[in-house]
């Protein structure tokens, strides 16, 4: 595969030197559906891809599928790709190396990038192992661009620093120091020793300086629930004990977005991929008054260290309006999947507030949206899906809908071969023994038998 990897120049060649033109009609439409699905992957296309669009529209001699191919661009329509195992591997395989280009035009992979080049793969008739090796190497490649610019950029700072000359070290040094002084103003310090906090501005209304909460590693033991939601029994060494459930969605006290991620928020890190806050603003805010109305009126215990369940889960009834926003704007399948998360932790909460039919409707919604997303689905996040609806249907004692679950993950490693090393089949092989194990005592499973979402 190296003699394929080597550069951008090769890359480049792949569309320069006729192999666009010399695709078949037949391989011209898959390989026209497969950029539009990669370019729309995750759901807006920036400059960079719309610059290496331009040139593949300008190599495409038939002009029907390049008009086919900018309809579908423009009108956001993501096309199905058929099954394509039959193609010759070099040109597969050429046309692979194209979509790892346009993949990485922004100087990104996206989770959503990813999976479409998984799915590509797997219409191409290549197993999971081959795709895999092809992302790993799309990752190296990003890692080794991104340190050469690091290397640039140092080399540019040492450069300047040679002309302005010595004397300006103790500048330097003011600078740090004042740049010290700005940081530890705006330090957020946690009372209990489990827990560590930073100041984020919300993207949406730009509000400043609202509390997040990050739980320290290796501070807190946890155990599942007969869902799998981890909670949080008891403190490691001489560490405070901290239920993070009830701490780790932070909320905007002015327009009540909510996440339990820090990167839908302006701070240090990376924003999260595909979140568009001007555009996801607009819609929002034109129904605030609808959460103002649940908003307490100390807006700081909103996010308070020692935040009350009540109020914690208040903090996940905007999360979930929050990522239900994004999930009817993006149609992506990993906010659906968020939403499920959010709604699961918020039903053990509201369970041990005694609260259980708001608990129990909490799973019949997530059940709902695991059914209607399920066939999407795919690698680690079907299985876990598959193993929360059996536990579900099991809750309910719907006896049916669990065999119908279990049918898939028994029948999914006779369909598909799982390499034994990877993530993917570890999240099988839980999911499966999880699943198999509530079975044979589904009974102590049954809503009519738990006072908790615990069996003991």
């Amino acid at each position: 595969m190296d003699q394929h990897l080597d550069t951008d120049q090769t890359l480049e060649l792949h569309v320069k030197d006729g192999f666009i033109q010399s695709l078949s009609s037949e391989n011209l439409s898959w390989f026209v559906d497969a950029i539009q699905g990669m370019i729309l992957a995750d759901r807006r296309v920036d400059e960079h891809e719309l610059s290496f669009l331009r040139e593949i529209i300008s190599l495409l001699s038939d002009k029907e599928q390049a008009e086919r191919l900018v309809a579908m661009i423009r009108e956001r329509k993501q096309a199905e790709l058929d099954y394509a195992g039959q193609m010759n591997r070099d040109i597969a395989f050429d046309i692979l190396t194209i979509l790892v280009k346009v993949a990485l035009a922004d100087s990104k992979l996206s989770s959503a990038e990813a999976v479409f080049f998984k799915q590509a793969c797997r219409r191409l008739g290549y197993d999971n192992a081959f795709s895999r090796d092809m992302l790993v190497w799309a990752q190296k490649k990003l890692e080794l661009e991104s340190e050469y610019k690091r290397l640039k950029t140092v080399s540019g700072a040492i450069k300047d620093n040679f002309k302005r000359g010595p004397q300006t070290v103790l500048d330097a040094k003011q600078d740090l120091l004042d740049k010290g002084k700005r940081m530890e103003e705006k330090t957020l310090t946690a009372k209990n020793s489990s827990l560590r906090g930073k100041y984020v501005d919300c993207l949406v209304c730009k509000q400043p300086e609202i509390p997040f909460w990050i739980l320290r590693k290796k501070s807190m033991r946890t155990q599942a629930n007969i869902f799998g939601v981890s909670v949080y029994t008891s403190p490691v060494g001489d560490k405070d004990f901290c239920d993070y459930n009830l701490m780790q969605v932070a909320v905007c006290p002015k327009c009540c977005f909510a996440s339990n991620d820090i990167h839908y928020f302006k701070g240090d890190d990376e924003m999260a991929e595909g979140f568009e806050p001007e555009k996801f603003a607009k819609e929002w805010l034109t129904t605030l008054p609808v959460r103002q109305k649940k908003r307490p009126d100390d807006l700081k215990s909103l996010n308070a260290e020692e935040r009350s369940v009540e109020m914690s889960i208040l903090s996940y009834d905007y999360a979930i309006m929050t990522f239900e926003l994004l999930h009817k704007m993006d149609k992506q399948h990993e906010s659906q999947l968020k939403i499920v998360g959010l709604q699961m932790i918020q039903a053990e909460l509201l369970m041990n507030a005694g609260k259980r039919d708001a608990a129990e409707a909490n799973l019949k919604k997530s059940a709902e949206s695991l059914d209607s997303v399920f066939s999407y689905l795919e690698g680690e996040s079907i299985f876990r899906s598959a193993a929360l609806l059996c536990l579900i249907k099991m809750y309910f004692k719907d006896y049916a809908a669990v065999g119908q679950y279990m049918g898939f993950l028994k029948n999914y490693s006779s369909k598909e071969e799982l390499d034994k090393t990877s993530m993917e089949y570890k999240v099988f092989t839980i999911a499966n023994n999880r699943v198999d194990a509530a079975y044979s005592e589904r009974e102590s499973y049954g809503f009519d038998k738990l006072k908790s979402f615990h069996l003991s």
